[in-house]
């Protein structure tokens, strides 16, 4: 094709290059070539990117561990960017906090520093993100002051720009954040927010499938617990009546003289009341 030709032409430090028998100005030549390279390359990142999308819902599909889909979707984010590092948080409603998900490429010693970080209307990024259940940019983590708290921490790691954005239930309640940094300060382009979006969608499914399954695990376990009390109440049942006919024969034979009297009665009593209960 001709914009091989040009490409090398140009390469090799030609500035004209025939095109149909007219000369082509390589210089203007090389911008149309460029665009096209880039349209391409584009397109290629595009199909990759939705191709990363559709396995890690087969994965889902297929069961896998939580652990195992979150880095999944990260990694698929990251490679989409060398500059970039993105991390998941999960939200602790009892304790109000966010602890760490999953980040395979932010500095260990940060990630320790922003685990456990409370969820508030001005901590960070993703603690803000989480209260007010909205993407929050901080385009500067040395000026910003929702950083406050950990800015030493991401600055000392080199890191500089910061944006989160919640991850939802059907409900709508926040499951957990999802963050990218830049080494650099600066806001996201259209582009990168579409990635997090798509991240967080898949993130959502991830967590509410995980969600459902304990929640079944946990109904199974409490119906064979019922089952089991049911089965333990009948079998009582069936000993009590044995127990208080034989006291009462006993009690019988010794008469209300006998001075074990007083404790069969009290058998009988407690009989009675274990009949209540089952």
């Amino acid at each position: 094709e001709f914009a091989d030709v040009a490409l090398d032409a140009y390469a090799l430090g030609a500035l004209v290059c025939e095109r149909g028998g007219l000369p082509v100005q390589l210089t203007a030549a090389m911008r149309h070539v460029m665009n096209a390279l880039e349209n391409r390359m584009d397109e290629r990142g595009t199909r990759a990117f939705e191709q990363g999308q559709r396995d890690v819902l087969e994965r889902i599909a297929a069961g896998a561990p939580v652990p195992e889909l979150l880095a999944a979707i990260v990694r698929l984010v990251e490679l989409q960017s060398d500059e970039m590092l993105c991390s998941i948080l999960l939200v602790d409603r009892e304790r109000s906090k966010l602890f760490h998900g999953v980040s395979s490429s932010l500095p260990a010693e940060f990630v320790r520093a922003i685990d456990g970080a409370s969820i508030g209307p001005n901590v960070g990024s993703c603690g803000a993100a989480a209260f007010h259940g909205e993407r929050v940019i901080v385009e500067d983590i040395a000026t910003h002051a929702n950083w406050a708290e950990y800015r030493t921490y991401a600055t000392a790691h080199g890191l500089r720009a910061c944006w989160s954005s919640p991850i939802f239930s059907l409900d709508q309640s926040v499951l957990g954040t999802f963050a990218m940094y830049y080494r650099a300060a600066r806001s996201p382009t259209p582009r990168e927010i579409g990635w997090v979006d798509r991240a967080t969608h898949l993130a959502s499914i991830a967590l509410v499938r995980d969600r459902g399954e304990r929640a079944l695990r946990q109904s199974e376990r409490l119906e064979s617990l019922s089952t089991l009390a049911g089965g333990i109440a009948h079998d009582f049942n069936n000993i009590l009546p044995a127990i208080v006919g034989n006291v009462h024969l006993v009690s019988g034979d010794l008469g209300v003289e006998h001075p074990s009297h007083e404790s069969l009665a009290e058998i009988d009593r407690a009989c009675v009341r274990a009949a209540d209960l089952v």
